[in-house]
């Protein structure tokens, strides 16, 4: 039987049950589904260090016809400069990519035939406030989607890239050498790498927010995505850097990177019952923001 290949949007995704026992003995479990093979997705409530309702998506990298992909570069005018109000900025970013909700993507990659089934927020991207009347985006660091750049890693934040490489292996990395770049298919950049071989990266950042964050075993079997629901004061309050740091280590992740935050934490899957996308996490103010990645 010829086994269809997953899409996995990570704008740029199992763990075994004795990996979450600790974790579900502070959280309780709201729900888990499986949406795919090798594709699975965990809502938890947590009371402390604060209120957070947490999502965990789980991906078995060995299932066969797994596969990722990401926001790709502007078709016209890629590069050219967003005019700003303010002269200061006027010209300072560049457009590389065009802002749209995590499942306007998911569907319109879906109408060109490719079957992904969860999609995900990535990149930080600038600039921000957008100017009106303004739907480009220049990203934060490397990204590179379906093997094509999009944005360079020009800048002087202390990034971390997750990267999928034209082999299938992945990696999360702080720069990604020129010479691996010819074989890499997909790469998004976030900021900062908060974990590494297990260990917490001490960034000197505490503020609380809603959180995306990307995590890998050590072995690179499994993907994960967690999303943390924020700024909602009795359902979820957000998360620092060392909350995301805490729960991917008792989920068994052994590196992890923060990607963009706040009102752009966003994740969804194809509902096939529904036959469309749908947002698992609840966002504050009941607005979706459209992203770069």
């Amino acid at each position: 039987m010829k086994v269809p290949n997953i899409r996995l949007f990570v704008s740029c995704l199992m763990l075994g049950i004795c990996l979450f026992v600790h974790f579900a003995a502070k959280a309780a479990l709201l729900w888990e589904e499986r949406f795919h093979d090798g594709v699975t997705v965990s809502a938890y409530a947590l009371e402390k260090p604060r209120i957070m309702k947490v999502f965990v998506a789980r991906v078995d990298l060995t299932t066969p016809g797994i596969s990722f992909t990401s926001t790709e570069r502007l078709k016209d005018g890629w590069r050219e400069p967003i005019r700003m109000a303010d002269s200061s900025t006027d010209g300072k970013y560049l457009a590389e990519t065009q802002l749209e909700s995590t499942a306007d993507f998911m569907m319109r990659r879906r109408s060109l035939g490719m079957n992904v089934v969860l999609a995900a927020n990535a990149a930080f991207w600038k600039p921000w406030p957008q100017p009106d009347n303004e739907n480009r985006a220049d990203p934060i660091g490397l990204c590179i989607s379906d093997g094509i750049e999009v944005s360079a890693d020009t800048t002087d934040y202390d990034t971390g890239t997750f990267v999928v490489y034209r082999n299938g292996k992945v990696d999360i990395v702080p720069l990604l050498d020129e010479d691996k770049r010819e074989e890499t298919a997909v790469a998004v950049s976030g900021l900062p790498i908060i974990m590494k071989d297990g260990q917490f990266t001490d960034p000197d950042d505490s503020s609380i927010h809603p959180r995306t964050a990307f995590g890998l075993t050590a072995d690179r079997k499994t993907f994960v995505i967690l999303v943390v629901d924020g700024r909602q004061t009795g359902y979820s309050e957000g998360a620092s850097l060392n909350d995301l740091y805490d729960i991917m280590r008792r989920l068994g992740v052994a590196d992890a990177v923060n990607m963009d935050g706040g009102g752009s934490s966003s994740l969804v899957v194809f509902d096939a019952k529904q036959d469309g996308a749908r947002m698992l996490n609840q966002h504050a103010g009941g607005a979706v923001r459209n992203v770069a990645f």
